[in-house]
């Protein structure tokens, strides 16, 4: 049986929660914190489901993006609006090994 792999990192998808899942919590996690990048985050992982190598055992759609990279991108988001405390609670909300 082939390993289904991330479509960016290459490694094995071991927590297949997909990008839309993850992008529903921190859409609602931003909501209260910083609004105003919710716009550049917004189908950040819509890339994952035109390479689909597994599906999401929240939703049952398509995926091929892990957590970590897809959370990895967000936290580049986050970085470069160059609020620390913001990011630091990020990572430490949607820790998929960042730190």
């Amino acid at each position: 049986m082939r390993a289904q792999t991330c479509i960016q990192c290459q490694e094995a998808i071991t927590n297949p929660i997909c990008p839309d899942c993850i992008e529903k919590e921190i859409i609602a996690w931003l909501n209260d914190k910083a609004p105003a990048l919710i716009p550049s985050i917004e189908n950040k992982g819509n890339e994952s489901v035109t390479a689909w190598v597994t599906r999401c055992i929240v939703c049952n759609n398509k995926m091929g993006l892990c957590g970590h990279c897809y959370t990895k991108d967000v936290v580049e988001i986050i970085r470069n609006n160059k609020n620390r405390m913001l990011e630091e609670e990020f990572v430490n909300l949607f820790n998929f090994e960042l730190g």
